[in-house]
C-alpha cells in the first residue's frame, strides 16, 4: 500500500450517542454551510443511533470546535438518516414504524410519515419527473417499500411489493430517478421501476442482505450480506461482477462508494480469541485490490453485539473525508482525512468542544417547506397511508440464474500508460458527475427562486 493512500484520523467524537450508531450521512453541499465563502471551510454530517436520537454535527476542518445538535422524536431505535439532494431536508426512519422529516438546523420540528406496518429500516431521497417534485423511498420489516411525494402537500405515492422477508436497505439510482434498488432478508437485491411499481431485476444471494449502495454513476450496486461476504452487480449486464469472500474478514453492513466511482469502502469484523477488531477497508473494484485498512475500534468478547451488521460509513461529497462508526456501545464517530493521489496530510488529532442543545418534536413549527427545495416553515403534521390488497398477497417470480463474471485487466498494457489513462478517466468521470450534480442544483435553485417570487407577489397583492 502506498503511503499517499493512507488516511489519518482527523477527530474522534463520542459521548453523545449512548448506544451503537446505525448510520452516517454527510451534507451533500458543504459549501452552503460556509460563512467565509471557502468551499470546504465547513462540514456537516448526521448520525442515527439505537438510542432513538438523530445527531447533527457541524465542524470546520481547521478549527477545533465541533457543534452538536440533537433531534428527539422517535420512540424506538433510529435505523437510518439521510440528507435530501439539496441538503434542506433530513429524513430519519425508526423501529417505531415511522419516517420523520427534519430541517438540519436548530429549532427544527419534524413531519411524520406513517404507513408501514413494521420497523422502517432505510430511507433515500430522489427527484421525480420534474425538479419541482421530490420523492422519498422507505423500506420496512413489513416486506414492502413505499414511495412518498414531497412536492406541495406530502403524500403517499405507491408501494413496491415483491420481497418475501424484511426489506433492510433501499436506494434511488443516482442518475436514473425512475429506478430504485432494495435488499432484503429474503436474500435478494431487487431493482424497481418507480413509475410502474414493477420489479425489473432480481439478484439472488446465499444469505440475507444487510445493506446496498449505488456507485455514483448508477451502473453498479454493492451489497453486504449477513453471512460476512459482499457482492457487486452491474446493472448494464444484469450480472455479478465480483464477490468479496475473505475468510479472515466478516463484512458487516457498512458500505459506501467514493466519489470517483471506483473505490468502495466496506466495514468488517476480524474475530480474535479475546478481542474482535472492527475495521474498514477501501477496495478498487476494477481489480479487487485492497487499497488500505483502518481499525475503527476493538470489541471485547463480553461486549460483542449480537447484531454484527451495525457498522456504517460515509464519504464527504468531495471525497476528501470519510466517517466511520460501528458496534461500540459508546456511540463513537471517527472522521478520517483521505486525499487520494495528493499524499497524506499532517495528522491533526482534535479534541472536540461540543455544545449539545436538544430539540424535541414539539418545540415549534418546523423549519421546512412541503417541498425539499423550500426554506420556509413546514406545518407539523402526520401523513398516513393504508395497507393495500396488493401488499397482503404478492407473488413475484425469482431469478436464480445470475452468473459470476469478474472484472478483467489488460495484462499486456504498459503500467505507466495504464496508470495515466486511469487518471484521465478518473478526471473525466468526476467532471461528468460534477456537471450533472450542478445541473440538478441549478434547477433546484431556479425552482426555489420561482416559489419565492410567487410568494412575494402574493404578499404584495395582500
Amino acid at each position: 500500500m502506498s503511503p499517499r493512500n493512507e488516511p489519518i484520523t482527523n477527530r474522534s467524537l463520542q459521548g453523545y450517542h449512548t448506544k451503537a450508531i446505525t448510520s452516517i450521512c454527510f451534507h451533500p453541499q458543504p459549501s452552503l454551510l460556509s460563512t467565509n465563502r471557502k468551499p470546504d471551510a465547513k462540514q456537516q454530517f448526521a448520525t442515527s443511533s439505537l438510542d432513538g436520537q438523530v445527531c447533527l454535527w457541524n465542524y470546520s476542518q481547521k478549527e477545533k470546535e465541533t457543534r452538536l445538535y440533537r433531534f428527539k422524536g422517535h420512540s424506538k431505535p433510529v435505523q437510518r438518516v439521510k440528507y435530501s439532494l439539496s441538503g434542506n431536508l433530513l429524513a430519519s426512519v425508526s423501529s417505531d414504524h415511522t419516517c420523520r422529516l427534519w430541517a438540519p438546523k436548530p429549532n427544527s420540528d419534524s413531519m411524520v410519515l406513517q404507513g408501514h406496518q413494521g420497523a422502517v429500516n432505510d430511507v433515500d431521497f430522489g427527484i421525480g419527473s420534474s425538479y419541482d417534485e421530490s420523492l422519498l423511498l422507505t423500506c420496512s420489516n413489513d416486506k414492502t417499500l413505499r414511495v412518498w411525494n414531497l412536492s406541495e402537500q406530502p403524500s403517499f405515492e405507491a408501494s413496491l411489493v415483491g420481497h418475501t422477508n424484511w426489506v433492510t436497505s433501499c436506494s434511488f439510482c443516482p442518475e436514473r430517478n425512475d429506478t430504485a434498488a432494495s435488499g432484503s432478508d429474503d436474500g435478494t437485491v431487487r431493482v424497481w421501476d418507480i413509475a410502474s411499481s414493477s420489479n425489473l431485476i432480481t439478484y439472488s444471494n446465499a444469505d440475507a442482505v444487510a445493506a446496498i449502495s449505488f456507485e455514483p454513476a448508477g451502473h453498479l450496486i454493492a451489497a453486504s450480506l449477513k453471512n460476512g461476504t459482499a457482492v457487486i452487480y452491474d446493472l448494464r449486464t444484469d450480472e455479478t461482477v465480483h464477490i468479496f469472500d475473505n475468510s479472515s474478514l466478516h463484512y458487516s453492513g457498512g458500505i459506501a462508494f467514493h466519489t470517483n466511482g471506483h473505490h468502495c469502502l466496506m466495514g468488517h469484523i476480524t474475530f480474535g480469541d479475546n478481542v474482535d477488531l472492527e475495521g474498514f477497508s477501501l477496495y478498487d473494484i476494477r481489480n479487487q485490490e485492497r487499497i488500505f485498512t483502518v481499525t475503527n475500534s476493538e470489541i471485547p468478547k463480553n461486549n460483542r453485539n449480537s447484531q454484527m451488521d451495525h457498522t456504517c460509513c460515509s464519504f464527504s461529497s468531495d471525497g476528501s473525508q470519510f466517517a466511520t462508526a460501528g458496534n461500540a456501545s459508546t456511540g463513537t464517530v471517527k472522521v478520517w482525512d483521505y486525499d487520494y493521489g495528493r499524499g497524506p496530510k499532517n495528522e491533526d488529532n482534535i479534541k472536540a468542544n461540543l455544545t449539545t442543545p436538544i430539540f424535541h418534536n414539539d418545540i415549534r413549527r418546523p423549519t421546512i417547506g412541503a417541498s425539499d427545495h423550500s426554506t420556509g416553515n413546514m406545518k407539523k403534521q402526520t401523513i398516513n397511508c393504508e395497507i393495500t390488497e396488493e401488499e397482503k398477497e404478492h407473488h413475484v417470480e425469482e431469478r436464480n440464474d445470475q452468473p459470476a463474471v469478474h472484472l478483467q485487466e489488460n495484462e499486456h498494457a504498459s503500467p505507466l500508460l495504464t496508470h495515466t489513462l486511469d487518471n484521465i478517466m478518473h478526471l473525466i468521470e468526476s467532471l461528468t458527475q460534477t456537471v450533472v450534480l450542478l445541473e440538478k442544483r441549478v434547477a433546484a435553485q431556479e425552482h426555489l427562486s420561482r416559489r419565492l417570487v410567487t410568494k412575494i407577489d402574493h404578499d404584495v397583492e395582500k
